[in-house]
């Protein structure tokens, strides 16, 4: 019996952990000064690290699209640069950039307010554009 709360309360301690961490996240977003020449709080995040950004926007996502969907279309993307509120993310190929323009786009719109607090777009690049 002591043996499953423990277990439980582990588990749930380590939910709780995640929450507060992304909380702190958010809350570091929101902290960008508006109307100001100072680039606000997600600008500086996204780029920063706009490979974690995108990551962390698509564990926001995940939980909200069915697996199958996230494993095909999303896992194998990658944030790469962001400038001037747009996030550029890298697809496999154009195939992937429309489909994931069609299928996805609300979502993903969903998840940068939700974490960015402010107008972003997202412009999916293609890795077979940048073979040519």
């Amino acid at each position: 019996m002591w043996t499953d709360w423990w277990i439980t309360g582990r588990a749930l301690l380590s939910r709780v952990d995640e929450a507060t961490r992304r909380a702190n996240f958010r809350k570091g977003l929101q902290m960008g000064v508006a109307d100001s020449g100072v680039q606000s709080g997600v600008e500086q995040v996204a780029q920063s690290d706009p490979e974690r950004f995108w990551a962390d926007i698509l564990d926001y996502v995940r939980p909200r699209v069915s697996r199958e969907g996230y494993d095909t279309w999303l896992a194998p993307t990658k944030g790469a640069s962001f400038s001037k509120g747009v996030l550029e993310v890298e697809v496999p190929n154009s195939f992937f950039a429309d489909w994931l323009s069609q299928h996805y786009s609300t979502e993903l719109r969903s998840a940068l307010t939700v974490f960015a607090q402010q107008e972003l777009s997202i412009s999916f690049r293609p890795r077979d554009s940048l073979d040519t």
